[in-house]
């Protein structure tokens, strides 16, 4: 057991050398490839749950490649999961401004809709973290914008209902949760006939 915890204790001691290493030869590759690299051990280390060194690779596809919305939006999940609700929010609203300028370029149908859905899902969080704050106009304001890029979305329709109820907007509460639990029951429906 000692054995274990001496050559983890080295391993860690190393880590911060091997990734010095990694950034030298790699930075001299490939960009479009490194960014990629750097993006899948952040979302290994997402999965891991270790957020604070996916956070730092993040960062780094970032640094080379600034134009990519996929490292902005894992980054702005991890700032949700960790309460950082402003840099949750700055995270974003750059994944909105990024994909909506590239879907205006996009040459694939695949790509646009990955764009779309990931607008989507960035007002969602957008209004979560707006809800959150306690700024509840802003909070509708993004909820309503995600159920417009995905009316059949449960959860969008269910929080935008919060938001109306918080605000003491009665119909509009009640609506958005008839629409949650009709679309909740489409989607269970299709599922049992799978």
């Amino acid at each position: 057991m000692e054995r274990i915890k001496l050559f983890l204790g080295f391993l860690n001691m190393f880590a911060g050398k091997i990734l010095n290493e990694i950034d030298r030869f790699v930075f001299t590759y490939d960009t479009k490839k490194t960014a990629s690299l750097y993006l899948n051990i952040g979302n290994d280390y997402t999965e891991k749950n270790q957020f604070s060194d996916a956070i730092i690779m993040y960062k780094k596809a970032i640094e080379l490649k600034s134009n990519d919305s996929e490292p902005y939006f894992n980054l702005g999940r991890i700032y949700m999961k960790s309460n950082e609700l402003d840099e949750a929010i700055k995270s974003f609203e750059k994944v909105l401004e990024l994909d909506l300028k590239a879907m205006k370029h996009s040459n694939t149908e695949d790509t646009k809709n990955e764009q779309l859905i990931r607008v989507a899902e960035s007002c969602y969080y957008l209004g979560f973290a707006y809800a959150k704050l306690g700024k509840k106009d802003e909070a509708i304001n993004y909820y309503k914008k995600a159920v417009d890029l995905n009316p059949k979305n449960a959860e969008y329709n269910f929080r935008l209902g919060l938001a109306y109820d918080s605000k003491k907007m009665i119909d509009l509460a009640i609506s958005s949760y008839e629409k949650a639990i009709i679309n909740e029951f489409e989607i269970r429906t299709a599922e049992q006939k799978i």
